[in-house]
């Protein structure tokens, strides 16, 4: 697995044994339990309440392909085709909201004594005492304040602001920390470089029938009387993940586990929604989810209010190009099934 990959890359700790116990103990899943999933964590996993027809057909489309039904993508195998879980409660007040961490775990614990969230704060630098993390400089509210740690200091600021804040606090490849005037603490050269991401090729298709997500005035009163069904019974458009099935395919039969990945889409989303569309629709994603090439992160300036330069340097490396060709060929052809045709209408950005 990816996992053991990791620990076989130096991240002790993180091979598939070690990890399992931390997942089905987070977990509490309505559906599957066993040896693979948690049953009473604190994170609820569901089913979806009422996925679209079109995500079925998808489905179909798949196994008419010879790609196999997968009802866990969590479970034993990755591989195949099928409808994805949701962090989602099923019980309770809050039915059919999102189960997010911040609801599972932080929200629960807010009136704890020994728990102070400050929110709307900019962390600025990590304070050091020699080479020893101390604490924090943030600003909040206009001011510049500093916290001290009496134990450990946590950084958790993502795949960006993570690097960014080493950064700034002088940990990084020197010669670029003092081209920002930064005094380095500590030369370290791999902070901000290897920065993987998954690039997303979409193909997408207008739809015959409207039930489906549209934002056009007959797709807006749909989603109005959406609204108030979710209000009542937590089910519905506003339950959706949009992203309702999908699948794991291998680009090729001598890969050893599934190296793409589809996201099948009840709408037409292009460009993460910058670019709206108003007819109804549907589309496909896929990504390569082990790719090679290599991006970094590097400072804009000195300043944590300046957001970080980012390279992804997608493609930068010609066997993620043949990966996300492969995926999109396979892409095609699903599409093109029988079992889609009484949505099909016309492809979007058609292409040879």
């Amino acid at each position: 697995s990816d996992y053991d990959e990791w620990a076989e890359l130096g991240c002790d700790g993180w091979d598939w044994q070690s990890v399992l116990p931390w997942f089905r103990a987070a977990e509490r899943n309505a559906q599957h339990g066993g040896a693979l999933h948690g049953q009473s964590g604190p994170l609820q996993v569901t089913d979806q309440s009422a996925p679209r027809a079109i995500s079925e057909a998808f489905i179909a489309a798949c196994e008419s392909l010879q790609i196999p039904r997968n009802p866990d993508f969590n479970g034993t195998t990755q591989e195949g085709a099928g409808h994805y879980q949701v962090t989602q409660f099923f019980d309770g007040p809050h039915r059919g909201e999102r189960c997010s961490a911040a609801a599972a775990y932080l929200f629960p614990a807010m009136r704890r004594s020994n728990l102070t969230v400050i929110s709307r704060a900019m962390a600025e630098r990590v304070t050091f005492d020699g080479k020893r993390a101390t604490g924090l400089r943030y600003r909040h509210k206009g001011r510049e304040q500093e916290m001290r740690a009496r134990r450990e200091v946590i950084l958790s600021g993502g795949a960006f602001g993570s690097p960014q804040l080493l950064m700034l606090s002088g940990i990084g490849p020197a010669e670029a920390l003092q081209a920002q005037g930064i005094a380095p603490l500590h030369d370290l050269p791999g902070v901000g470089e290897n920065l993987q991401d998954h690039l997303d090729y979409i193909l997408a298709e207008t739809s015959k029938r409207d039930d489906v997500i549209s934002l056009g005035p007959k797709g807006l009163w749909h989603l109005g009387n959406a609204a108030l069904e979710w209000r009542k019974t937590g089910q519905g458009s506003f339950a959706t993940p949009y992203a309702e099935s999908g699948a794991f395919l291998r680009s090729d039969p001598s890969v050893s586990r599934p190296d793409l990945q589809l996201h099948f889409v009840i709408g037409i989303v292009e460009d993460h929604m910058r670019r709206l569309h108003f007819r109804p629709g549907y589309s496909c994603h896929v990504c390569v989810l082990r790719p090679h090439s290599r991006g970094r992160v590097t400072l804009r300036s000195a300043r944590a209010t300046d957001a970080p330069l980012i390279d992804p340097a997608f493609l930068s490396d010609p066997r993620d190009l043949s990966v996300m060709m492969q995926g999109a060929r396979q892409m095609d052809r699903i599409l093109r099934a029988p079992t889609l045709e009484p949505w099909r209408k016309e492809r979007l950005h058609p292409h040879d």
